[in-house]
């Protein structure tokens, strides 16, 4: 039997194991509770580690929101005031009520593609001398922030990492440049009635949400993008269809990403227009 300061590996798995099953038990149960239920074996038993071990499950399981501080300047690192921040954007104009959610099931008003609006859950508040701070409502991996000024002619991105979003993030602002396309499946020779395209910044490596999106009942999408990569994420939504799978070999400035399957593009400065042409969709069989 062991005695009291002894600890042994068993232990410590075992304790872990019956926190994991308990907090799946009951799910609502705080991480307190459970603390406190399992400390009188642990203290016995000598498990500080152990102990030390179940704090840190708790507390990555009780994330909550994150706040992001920051400032926007332009290429000479001066402030930029006239601007909104945003974690999302909708190309489609503004498509949400005036509560800022419910965004219409209806196909026909997706429409004005191209035109940029922050989605308003999403936006950073605005602080003197180009700051902001923006909450977001739960902890993730890391989180992709735009910046565009009122008139949407300049903007930046930045991607921050979960470690370092408690330090101040810096966007500097670029002019935009309107990424736009046309999409059909070419197969049955029909546009899709429904298309969808997200953008997703290339360094998420396909990991987070989207910080734009852009939808679309005449087969088109339109966006205005601050220089850097993209993976864009392009799907026909009735009927089914995705980008067919690259070719071996397959090369070029814009390439559909095998893990993801979707089409990175990169854009610079020296361009104010890229027009991607007319994409072909594969139908999806049994769909």
């Amino acid at each position: 039997m062991l005695g009291p300061g002894m600890f042994s590996f068993s232990t410590a798995m075992g304790t872990a194991i019956a926190l994991r099953s308990l907090k799946q038990a009951t799910p609502r149960m705080p991480a307190l509770f459970v603390l406190l239920a399992l400390s009188l074996p642990l203290t016995y038993y000598g498990g500080a580690a152990a102990l030390v071990l179940i704090q840190q499950s708790v507390t990555a399981r009780s994330r909550g929101p994150v706040t992001i501080t920051g400032e926007v300047v332009d290429q000479f690192g001066a402030p930029v005031e006239d601007f909104d921040v945003a974690s999302f954007w909708s190309a489609n104009g503004v498509v949400w009520d005036k509560y800022g959610n419910n965004m219409p099931a209806d196909p026909s008003a997706w429409t004005d593609e191209g035109v940029m609006e922050p989605m308003p859950s999403t936006t950073a508040l605005p602080l003197p001398q180009g700051c902001f701070r923006l909450q977001l409502p739960e902890e993730r991996e890391a989180y992709s922030l735009v910046a565009m000024s009122k008139k949407r002619n300049m903007g930046g991105i930045v991607l921050v990492a979960r470690e370092a979003a408690m330090s101040p993030a810096v966007i500097s602002v670029q002019s935009l440049v309107n990424v736009h396309g046309s999409i059909i499946c070419r197969e049955n020779g029909v546009v899709p009635r429904v298309t969808d395209v997200s953008i997703h910044p290339a360094s998420d490596e396909g990991r987070h949400a989207p910080v734009a999106r852009c939808r679309s009942v005449k087969g088109r999408f339109s966006f205005w993008l601050p220089p850097g990569a993209y993976d864009l994420d392009i799907r026909g939504l009735q009927p089914t269809a995705r980008l067919p799978k690259p070719r071996e070999g397959q090369e070029g400035s814009e390439a559909m990403q095998p893990r993801t399957g979707r089409l990175r593009i990169t854009i610079d400065g020296s361009e104010s227009d890229r027009d991607l042409g007319e994409l072909n969709l594969q139908l999806q069989s049994g769909r």
